[in-house]
């Protein structure tokens, strides 16, 4: 998982390369307009150009996604597990507490905010025999009760949030 993690980073920065060859692209289109002889190339140029931006574009959702995925998975995985333990804020959790956490976890989904964001963030900690995995809730600043999940663990996860969870559990951290 964090070689892929590596790997999306990698494609993040090479999406501002190709951003900055797809301005080139349209330049291209413009030249080759006012362009008395060559003017296919420079459209050929700007399409190729142009083509490249959208392929990044799409092969970046897909992989952004698709990681995203896998984390959602891994935390299910985690929050199966009957050896569970939650940390919050470095405090143990109780098992009954951990259990309702664990089955909110289950469902990160895509929430749809309008101009908000989490005002502040509490450290989870999931504990297993086997992994640990550490998790920012971010309480958005217009819902109480929704969280921004983040993963602590990798780069692509750090900044951007992983997907959204409705809780009512959380309300007394911060």
């Amino acid at each position: 998982m964090n070689s892929f993690d590596n790997f999306v980073v990698f494609f993040g920065y090479y999406l501002i390369f190709s951003f900055l060859l797809g301005i080139l692209g349209f330049i291209s289109f413009f030249v080759g307009k006012n362009s008395i002889d060559n003017h296919m190339r420079y459209y050929k140029i700007g399409a190729v150009l142009i083509a490249q931006l959208i392929l990044t574009v799409i092969l970046f959702y897909f992989f952004h996604t698709r990681f995203t995925n896998n984390l959602r998975d891994d935390i299910s995985r985690l929050v199966d597990s009957n050896e569970l333990q939650i940390n919050i804020n470095d405090s143990i959790v109780s098992k009954y507490f951990s259990d309702s956490l664990a089955i909110e976890l289950k469902d990160i989904k895509n929430i749809f905010t309008n101009h908000t964001g989490p005002d502040f963030k509490i450290n989870v900690v999931l504990i297993t025999k086997d992994k640990k995995m550490h998790l920012l809730f971010g309480r958005d600043n217009g819902d109480s009760t929704l969280y921004w999940i983040y993963v602590k663990d990798y780069k692509t996860s750090r900044n951007n949030d992983i997907g959204k969870i409705r809780t009512k559990l959380l309300e007394y951290y911060k």
